[in-house]
Protein backbone atom coordinates (compact mmCIF):
# COMPACT_ATOMS: atom_id res chain seq x y z
CA UNK A 1 0.00 0.00 0.00
CA UNK A 2 1.75 3.16 -1.05
CA UNK A 3 0.66 6.08 0.35
CA UNK A 4 4.05 8.27 -0.04
CA UNK A 5 2.85 10.79 -2.22
CA UNK A 6 -0.12 11.41 0.16
CA UNK A 7 0.10 14.08 2.65
CA UNK A 8 -0.27 13.52 6.00
CA UNK A 9 -4.42 14.58 6.41
CA UNK A 10 -4.76 12.19 3.40
CA UNK A 11 -3.51 9.27 5.06
CA UNK A 12 -5.42 10.15 8.07
CA UNK A 13 -8.55 10.69 6.23
CA UNK A 14 -7.70 7.15 4.46
CA UNK A 15 -6.97 5.47 7.23
CA UNK A 16 -10.21 6.76 9.22
CA UNK A 17 -12.42 5.70 5.97
CA UNK A 18 -10.71 2.16 5.68
CA UNK A 19 -11.35 1.74 9.61
CA UNK A 20 -14.95 2.83 9.51
CA UNK A 21 -15.49 0.39 6.19
CA UNK A 22 -14.07 -2.49 7.99
CA UNK A 23 -16.13 -1.61 10.98
CA UNK A 24 -19.41 -1.81 8.89
CA UNK A 25 -18.67 -4.69 7.60
CA UNK A 26 -17.46 -6.35 10.80
CA UNK A 27 -14.19 -7.24 10.31
CA UNK A 28 -12.72 -5.18 12.15
CA UNK A 29 -10.75 -7.10 15.73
Amino acid sequence: MQISYHSEEETMALMEANTNLLARTGKVE
